[in-house]
């Protein structure tokens, strides 16, 4: 197996250099919050990657890429997955300036509460408990 050229291997790299890699633009919110690769995973001469397929898999598709479990656990094998960009952007970590404690929706300046689920818009307008109901709705439907 040539490991430069397997259809994983992209997420692979990526997954170690977001983590590994201080000058990467992605490090501040993987391996500067302190997430890590296991280390099964970091082994050398390709017998790394090796590892990685064996316990993740194969990609099931090029929209799919590695996705944590946990958003603040490390990249190892019970904490991760192949996941679509929507299943992606639905586990997602609280920010910072959240205003409702639940992951999705929140209050803008103006006033106005938005509920969001992956690249949807749920719900916009004057009410936190419709917002909070979007959201909700929306989250018993999800097939992960």
């Amino acid at each position: 197996m040539i490991v430069e050229k397997h259809p994983a291997y992209s997420a692979f790299n990526a997954m170690k250099k977001r983590c590994r890699y201080t000058a990467s633009a992605d490090y501040p919110y993987y391996g500067g919050r302190g997430i890590a690769v296991c280390e099964r995973w970091l082994a050398h001469y390709g017998q790394g990657f090796r590892n990685f397929i064996e316990d993740m898999g194969e990609r099931p598709s090029p929209k799919h890429t590695i996705d944590r479990k946990d958003v603040n656990g490390n990249y190892e094998p019970g904490n991760c997955r192949w996941a679509t960009r929507t299943q992606q952007q639905n586990n997602r970590r609280m920010q910072r300036n959240n205003t409702s404690g639940i992951v999705g929706v929140g209050q803008n300046a103006k006033g106005i509460w938005a509920a969001t689920g992956g690249t949807k818009n749920l719900y916009y307008g004057p009410s936190k408990v419709k917002a909070l109901a979007a959201r909700k709705q929306y989250e018993t439907t999800l097939i992960v």
